[in-house]
C-alpha cells in the first residue's frame, strides 16, 4: 500500500502568488514528486498567511502538526523550506515535531531525514538562510519606504481630502481644493465644526470616501491637516526618526495664520466663559443622576408647550446621529419633570429618615473641628492661588506654542522648532492637568461647606428638608452626594420601574443597642442596603 505525502501550500501576505510559488504551482509540483517517488498525495492548502506569524496562528499548520503527534503522517512536502515558517522560534519547534515522530520532509530539492546529521544541519542551514532572507527584505522595504517619504513619494493609503494620488505623490485636486480654502475660511469666520459640516452638506460635497455626510470629526481632522501648508510628518516605528515629507500645499500663509490666530482665540474663549456657561445653563434635581434602563445612557431634558420632561439622551441623539449601524435605544417614552422630581425627592427623604446611618454619617463627617475647618479654609485659600499663578503659566505656555507654529512656518529646518513644541505641548498638558486636580479640590470643599450649611439649618430632624425651599441645583448637590444613579426602565405602556442606588447602604438599615435598658453602653449599626425599588409608576409621556 503506498504511504502518502502530504503537501503543505501556503503563499505571504506580502508577496501573493509569486510566478513560480502560487498555491497552485506548489500543489502542482508537489502532486509531481508524489507521483515519481511512489506517493499518494494530499494538499494541505493554507492559502495566505504571513511568515512572520507563529505558527499557532496558522489554522491548516496546527491541524498538520496534530496529525503528526498522532503518528498519522510521516511525510511531508514543502516547495521551500520557508513555507513552513521564516521565524526562528517557529522553525524550531516545527524541527522538533518532526524529529519527534519520526517525519521526513521532502521539498523540490529532495527528501531531509531528520534523524540523519548531516541532513539536519543542512536544515538548520537552509532555515538560517530563509530568516535572514526574509529580515533582510523587511529591512529593504523599510529603508525602501522612508527613501520614498523623503523623495516627496506618498504612502499613507487614501490621499486626504483635496489631493489625488498620481506616481505615488500626492498632487492638488482643483475641485476638492476649492472646498479646502472654503472650509478655513469659514473657519477663521467663526464657524463651528458642525456648521461647517452642515455647508458641506448643503452643497453635496462628498468626502474622500464618497459619502454625502459628513462627521465633526472628519471636519476637525481636515482643520488639523499640515498637508495644506505644504508639508506632513512621518515617524518611523524602528528608529523613532521623524521625516518631513513636502508637498504641493492648497493654503497660503496668512491664511493659516489667520487659521491658528482663530483656534488661539477660540480656546481663550472657552476658557473664560466656562463658569458662565455654567451658570446660564438651567439646573434641575435630577441632572446626571438617571439612567436608560434600556442602553444605559444618562437622560436629559426637554420641553413642549406642555410640559417640561427627562427624556433619554440616546433616544434624542438618534435625530442626529448619522451612522447607519447606530443602535436605537428602544425607550419609547418621556419622564414629566414635575412629578419624576418630587416621586425621586420624597423617597430619598423618606429613606433618610429612618436611616440611623445617614444620621451618624452626618454627625461624624459634616460636622468638622474648629482646627479641621481652619485647615479646610488654609488649604482652600493656598489652592486659589496655585490655580491663578498656573493659570497665567498656561496662557504663557499657550502664547508660546502660537508663537513656535508660526515660526515653524518660516524656517527650512524644524526639527529644532518641532522639539521645541512637543515640550511646550507636555508642559501645557502637566500644567492643565495640575489645575483640574486643584480646581476638584476646591469644588470638593465647597461641597461639603454647603452640607455643613445645610446640616446646621436643618439639625438632627432629616424631615424638615420636606419643608426646606431648596433650589433645583441645591437639590440636585443634596441628591448627588446621596445618590449614585437611578435607572429607570419601561414596565408596560405607562408605568415606570425605578432603582435608586445610595451611594450607602443608608435602606433599611438598623440601630443595635448594648444594651436596651442601659443605652449609656453604646450601640452598633448595621448596614441596610444601597437600592431602593419603586415600581409601576406613572410619570411618563409617550415621545411623539
Amino acid at each position: 500500500m503506498k504511504e502518502t505525502l502530504h503537501i503543505y501550500t501556503r503563499v505571504s501576505t506580502d508577496a501573493q502568488e509569486e510566478k513560480g510559488t502560487s498555491l497552485e504551482s506548489q500543489s502542482t509540483l508537489g502532486k509531481e514528486y508524489a507521483k515519481a517517488n511512489g506517493f499518494k498525495a494530499k494538499v494541505w492548502n493554507e492559502g495566505s498567511a504571513s511568515s512572520s506569524d507563529s505558527w499557532e496562528n496558522r489554522s491548516v499548520l496546527v491541524q498538520l502538526l496534530g496529525e503528526i503527534d498522532d503518528g498519522n503522517i510521516k511525510h511531508i512536502y514543502v516547495w521551500h523550506t520557508d513555507r513552513l515558517s521564516r521565524s526562528r522560534l517557529s522553525s524550531a519547534i516545527i524541527q522538533d515535531k518532526f524529529e519527534k515522530n519520526a517525519v521526513t520532509l521532502h521539498t523540490k530539492s529532495g527528501k531531509r531525514d531528520l534523524t540523519d546529521s548531516h541532513d539536519k544541519l543542512l536544515l538548520d542551514l537552509l532555515r538560517a538562510v530563509a530568516t535572514f532572507d526574509n529580515e533582510l527584505r523587511t529591512e529593504r522595504f523599510r529603508l525602501g519606504k522612508l527613501a520614498k517619504i523623503r523623495q516627496g513619494g506618498w504612502i499613507g493609503g487614501q490621499a486626504p481630502f483635496g489631493y489625488d494620488l498620481k506616481d505615488s505623490k500626492l498632487v492638488v485636486n482643483k475641485d476638492e481644493a476649492k472646498w479646502v480654502k472654503h472650509i478655513y475660511a469659514l473657519y477663521n469666520k467663526g464657524y463651528s465644526s458642525d456648521k461647517i459640516r452642515g455647508v458641506l452638506l448643503d452643497n453635496g460635497v462628498l468626502t474622500k470616501r464618497g459619502k454625502a455626510i459628513w462627521s465633526e470629526g472628519s471636519v476637525s481632522s481636515l482643520l488639523t491637516n499640515t498637508h495644506y501648508i505644504g508639508h506632513y510628518d512621518y515617524v518611523d516605528k524602528k528608529s523613532g526618526e521623524r521625516i518631513r515629507s513636502n508637498c504641493s500645499s492648497i493654503l497660503t500663509a496668512s491664511v493659516y495664520k489667520k487659521y491658528l490666530e482663530a483656534v488661539k482665540k477660540r480656546s481663550n474663549k472657552r476658557g473664560s466663559n466656562n463658569s458662565l456657561s455654567r451658570n446660564k445653563k438651567q439646573d434641575y434635581s435630577l441632572s446626571e443622576l438617571l439612567v436608560c434602563g434600556c442602553c444605559n445612557s444618562l437622560f436629559t431634558t426637554g420641553t413642549n408647550k406642555y410640559t417640561k420632561h427627562y427624556r433619554c439622551r440616546s433616544v434624542w441623539k438618534r435625530y442626529r446621529n448619522t451612522d447607519t449601524n447606530y443602535v436605537q435605544c428602544k425607550f419609547k417614552r418621556t419622564l414629566r419633570m414635575e412629578e419624576t422630581n418630587d416621586l425621586i425627592w420624597e423617597s430619598v427623604v423618606d429613606t433618610l429618615e429612618v436611616s440611623n446611618l445617614y444620621r451618624e454619617t452626618v454627625k461624624n463627617a459634616l460636622l468638622p473641628t474648629d482646627k479641621a475647618k481652619e485647615e479646610d479654609a488654609r488649604v482652600l485659600k493656598s489652592n486659589a492661588v496655585r490655580i491663578r499663578k498656573l493659570s497665567k503659566e498656561l496662557d504663557k505656555i499657550t502664547d508660546a506654542i502660537i508663537k513656535q507654529q508660526t515660526t515653524r512656518l518660516l524656517v527650512n529646518n524644524t526639527n529644532q522648532v518641532d522639539a521645541v513644541i512637543k515640550e511646550l505641548e507636555k508642559r501645557k498638558l502637566d500644567t492643565g492637568s495640575q489645575i483640574e486636580e486643584l480646581q476638584e479640590q476646591i469644588n470638593s470643599n465647597q461641597r461639603q461647606g454647603k452640607w455643613i450649611d445645610w446640616y446646621k439649618s436643618f439639625g438632627t430632624r432629616i424631615e424638615k428638608l420636606r419643608e426646606t425651599d431648596l433650589t433645583e441645583k441645591e437639590k440636585n448637590e443634596f441628591l448627588k452626594g446621596i445618590i449614585a444613579s437611578i435607572k429607570v426602565s419601561e414596565k408596560d405602556e405607562i408605568t415606570h420601574n425605578l432603582v435608586i442606588t445610595f451611594r450607602e447602604p443608608y435602606v433599611d438599615d438598623k440601630l443595635i443597642w448594648v444594651n436596651e435598658k442601659k443605652k449609656s453602653l453604646g450601640y452598633s449599626l448595621k448596614n441596610g442596603k444601597k437600592t431602593k425599588r419603586i415600581n409601576k409608576v406613572n410619570i411618563s409621556k409617550k415621545i411623539r
